[in-house]
């Protein structure tokens, strides 16, 4: 379980935790909570929370297909 594990950090070291983290544990499940999608977009399946409550779920490029809440917070892109 990752908990904003890189939230204040650079971008650069959050990059170099991120490849770490698929290297080091490639095999297993991690929950990583995180408001910099940067750290999460390398992931299998994401989770969009709003207000406590699952608005979306699926990987990223379906995500950003369906133009729904992870795309807005992609800033429409």
């Amino acid at each position: 379980m990752l908990d904003e594990a890189t939230s204040n950090v650079d971008a650069e070291t959050d990059e170099q935790m991120q490849r770490l983290i698929r290297e080091e544990f490639g095999g297993w499940t991690i929950v990583t909570v995180a408001h910099r999608l940067e750290s999460i977009e390398g992931s299998d399946r994401i989770l969009v929370l709003d207000k406590g409550c699952l608005v979306e779920n699926g990987g990223v490029e379906e995500l950003i297909a369906k133009r729904g809440a992870f795309w807005e917070l992609r800033g429409g892109r």
